[in-house]
């Protein structure tokens, strides 16, 4: 696939690329905004159409590990990879995409 732009799901799309093919990749994850304990900030106003975007944290940040562990494998060395999370919170306590 040469100078093209795929969108969806991170997982699908990443499953169908061949290792060390991707030059660049940009990706902005859903935040886990759990509504119900998180407070304010911008990743209030993110709406989305057709995700519930409430899941246990463990398995939230086991997804997004999985996801940039794929998207190591697939990009050229060389290559470039701009991952788009925020800190987020939860009961005050921020979590930073770095844990």
């Amino acid at each position: 696939m040469l100078d093209q732009l795929l969108l969806g799901n991170n997982i699908d799309i990443l499953d169908k690329l061949k290792f060390d093919s991707v030059d660049c990749s940009i990706f902005s994850p859903p935040y886990n905004k759990q509504e119900s304990k998180n407070s304010g900030g911008i990743t209030k106003a993110v709406i989305y159409d057709n995700y519930t975007d409430n899941i246990s944290e463990i398995l939230y940040q086991e997804q997004q590990v999985q996801v940039l562990n794929k998207i190591w494998v697939k990009t050229k060395l060389g290559g470039h990879c701009f991952y788009n999370h925020k800190v987020r919170y939860d009961d005050g306590k921020a979590i930073s995409p770095f844990q």
